[in-house]
């Protein structure tokens, strides 16, 4: 019992007077009265002074912090606001809404900065409010941003429960430490960053990596080192500060590629590390890698300075190939040293092949007799990440589009293409199309030309059926008019045909460099790249025409006035239902047995058009007349032998009613 509450007190009086009343004034009796008077006025001065020192407390809060909030929760008030900051919703809101709860939603989603949103929720919900108060432990607090003028300063903001016996009231406060911040964070920046590149520095890099590895959940990530080839020859040729304004450059290409969430540090001269989280599929990695591939691609001086640098990449995965920085580290420049070997500006992906590779490419340079095998390498990955594409990419278009864009930048082509003949070759289409910056679409100009117009380059495919021309002014007629106006230099095209019909074709074109060579091993990979897109492209096509096909035999089955179903010879399972039959049967489904459905018998009928169709060995169609109790009506029952969906002892029965002609 609480000697704050005043009943309380005058409950103890009443008890003390029964007592009174009854045993009359005893001494034990007179002594509890006098103790209690002397309680209760220790206990009123404790109040005074825990008052005083609460107006005190509060007095220093108010005036050392920029915004405060004073809200009962236990009685649902808002007993003071120190900038009038949430009168406005104040004013309208509706009176059953919990206070805190509508000016902590309207604080967060309109001043906090989203990227402290979610803890800011967390650590200041009411829920956990009250779980710290039940627990005893200290009030939540954290910095945050906070907008203020249009522009988000740091701020320190605070919650102090005051707890009394019959109310809760929060005191809120939020304090600007807005300079104060920004130098920590200066000072934090500089023990963690490199300061030539700003990029995160090696210690940190590596302990922010273990740090997201121990606290990941089974969540796939890759550990890429990017290291420069060639670089040592900036520094060389080109003198040290040009090498540290080229690392600089870098940097930013290399941010420019990955999101802000990944780490990206510099842990070495010319050596880079990027720890990315699996966000799609491999797919998005590929195209990220093959990207920076191409802005790595640089060339520095001029004359007998000139340098050319790429870059040599080596990726492994978490958890896959290691479960520590040291163990990722290890396997990636594992596979960046095959990478290496095999020719550099290239990436390749660790796995338990790579240390026979390396042996292999250790011995190949030594013996200096496959030079085209180590070429052939470079390139034979693209072949892998097309595969890849194709198979994990649901949309067609999407993954076209992305090869062709692959294929482009990492051939360094001015413009990729698919032609596809339409209407028993009548006419051909421009379908797909990547262009290279700078290079203008040719896909709205090249629709539905005619075929004939292209008739001239027939002659120039080889029994590969590759068109290829390092100068189209040897090119006369109209094929050649066509392919000055879209300013092609020099082209490659590769013939596509099924069944030995002309379909189309994949062209490759050079519309900025006269002089440009395109190597036998450049050709040779873009016929196989070619070959690969149309393989999957017409047979995609050919799938599709079919599907179509299908769709409009089901609609028609749909529509038809008949009961129309579909059955397996073999067990007499229904293979499809149509709609006549699923409004009159709405229990029907796939798989049950026809006799069960139609006439509920758990044998197949004894008259029936399938046992016709098995007897007869020959008749592809069977016909009965029968009578159905379950549903009161006669029928005319025509079964045939189909195909359906690669079964072949299937029929499809087709009952018209003929109750009418009965009677």
């Amino acid at each position: 019992m609480s000697l704050n509450n005043a009943d309380n007190i005058k409950e103890l009086k009443n008890i003390l007077s029964d007592l009174y009343l009854k045993y009359g004034t005893t001494d034990e009796t007179l002594k509890l009265s006098q103790l209690l008077d002397i309680i209760i006025e220790n206990q009123q001065n404790i109040i005074v002074n825990l008052r005083k020192n609460k107006e005190k407390f509060k007095n220093i809060i108010y005036a050392a912090s920029d915004v405060i909030f004073e809200i009962d929760i236990t009685n649902n008030e808002l007993l003071y606001s120190k900038e009038n900051l949430p009168l406005d919703i104040m004013e309208t809101r509706d009176k059953t809404q919990n206070i805190y709860n509508l000016i902590f939603s309207y604080v967060a989603y309109n001043f906090v900065h989203p990227n402290d949103c979610k803890e800011f929720k967390s650590k200041f919900s009411i829920a956990n409010i009250e779980n710290l108060i039940v627990e005893g432990k200290e009030a939540p607090y954290m910095d945050l941003r906070f907008l203020h003028n249009n522009d988000y300063l740091w701020v320190t903001c605070s919650i102090i429960p005051v707890v009394n016996d019959d109310e809760v009231v929060l005191v809120v406060y939020a304090k600007n430490i807005h300079s104060k911040k920004l130098k920590e964070l200066e000072l934090i920046r500089k023990t963690q960053n490199d300061p030539l590149t700003n990029l995160y520095n090696k210690t940190f890099t590596k302990s922010k990596i273990e740090n997201i590895i121990s606290n990941s959940p089974i969540t796939y990530y890759y550990f890429i080192i990017v290291d420069l080839d060639n670089f040592s020859l900036i520094n060389k040729n080109l003198g040290h500060s040009f090498g540290d304004a080229v690392l600089q450059d870098i940097s930013k290409q290399i941010k420019s590629i990955f999101m802000d969430a990944d780490v990206i540090g510099r842990v070495g001269g010319d050596e880079f590390v990027v720890f990315t989280k699996e966000i799609d599929n491999k797919i998005s990695l590929l195209y990220k890698l093959n990207k920076l591939k191409v802005l790595l691609r640089q060339s520095y001086g001029r004359n007998g300075s000139k340098v050319n640098i790429s870059a040599s990449m080596g990726v492994s995965t978490y958890p896959q190939d290691g479960s520590s920085f040291n163990d990722l580290y290890e396997k990636s420049k594992k596979a960046l040293y095959l990478s290496k070997r095999l020719g550099k500006d290239s990436y390749v992906f660790y796995d338990s092949s790579v240390h026979l590779h390396l042996k292999n490419t250790i011995k190949s340079s030594v013996d200096n007799s496959d030079p085209i095998y180590v070429l052939s390498d470079i390139k034979q990955n693209i072949f892998e990440y097309i595969f890849r594409i194709l198979y994990e990419t649901k949309d067609t278009y999407t993954a076209i589009n992305l090869i062709l864009k692959i294929v482009g930048e990492n051939f360094n082509l001015s413009r990729v293409y698919i032609f596809e003949i339409f209407e028993n070759g009548l006419y051909s289409s421009n379908t797909f199309e990547w262009c290279n910056e700078g290079i203008p679409s040719q896909l709205e100009n090249m629709k539905k030309l005619y075929t004939s117009d292209f008739k001239e380059s027939a002659p120039h495919f080889d029994s590969n059926s590759v068109f290829f021309c390092d100068d189209i002014t040897t090119i006369k007629g109209k094929f050649h008019e066509i392919m000055a106006k879209q300013n092609i230099k020099s082209f490659m095209q590769c013939a596509v045909f099924q069944e030995d019909r002309f379909v189309g074709s994949v062209g490759f074109d050079e519309c900025v460099n006269e002089n440009r060579v395109w190597t036998m091993e450049e050709r040779k990979i873009l016929n196989i790249i070619s070959n690969i897109i149309s393989t999957f492209l017409f047979k995609e096509r050919s799938y599709t025409k079919l599907l179509n096909s299908e769709k409009i035999n089901r609609s028609i089955l749909e529509t038809l006035d008949t009961y129309t179903y579909v059955i397996d010879m073999d067990n007499f399972d229904l293979l499809y239902i149509n709609k006549k039959i699923r409004n009159l049967m709405p229990n029907a489904k796939i798989g049950d047995k026809c006799h069960k459905l139609v006439f509920n018998k758990d044998k197949p009928c004894k008259v029936c058009p399938i046992k016709l169709l098995k007897e007869s060995g020959k008749s592809n169609t069977e016909a009965i007349e029968n009578y159905n109790p379950l549903y009161n009506f006669w029928t005319s029952s025509v079964a045939s032998k189909i195909k359906w969906e690669n079964k072949d002892n299937v029929c499809l029965i087709s009952c018209h009613d003929i109750s009418k002609y009965k009677k």
